[in-house]
């Protein structure tokens, strides 16, 4: 009986682990046009000031050569909204990082493939 109530507790425990860190934030779609990174981004929270911060790389030849580190701040609105950021991709593949940070705490990230 007490080894069935461990193991429960257990069970417990590790769900309480892996969901304490439920994200409130959200990065969906990244798609670029005109010069222009469109990053659609999700905010479960109140409206708040954040840094969005795209790495690009180029991916050609089995390697990736950086071509852009860019930070900016954005007012992170609650709801799903679509932020830009200027940049100019020649036609190839990519692969961009995507970070949301808000208070210095990593609230979204992703890697997305792209091909312009």
């Amino acid at each position: 009986m007490a080894s069935r109530r461990y193991i429960f507790l257990g069970i417990f425990l590790c769900i309480c682990g892996i969901t304490a860190g439920c994200v409130t934030a959200s990065i969906a779609e990244i798609s670029y046009g005109n010069g222009t990174l469109f990053i659609t981004a999700t905010n479960q929270d109140t409206t708040t000031q954040a840094v969005l911060q795209a790495t690009v790389f180029r991916v050609q030849n089995f390697t990736q050569v950086e071509i852009l580190k860019k930070a900016e701040f954005i007012q992170f609105e609650s709801g799903t909204h679509e932020y830009q950021m200027p940049v100019i991709l020649n036609k190839g593949t990519y692969k961009i990082y995507i970070y949301m940070t808000v208070n210095e705490d990593s609230k979204a990230r992703v890697v997305r493939d792209l091909v312009v």
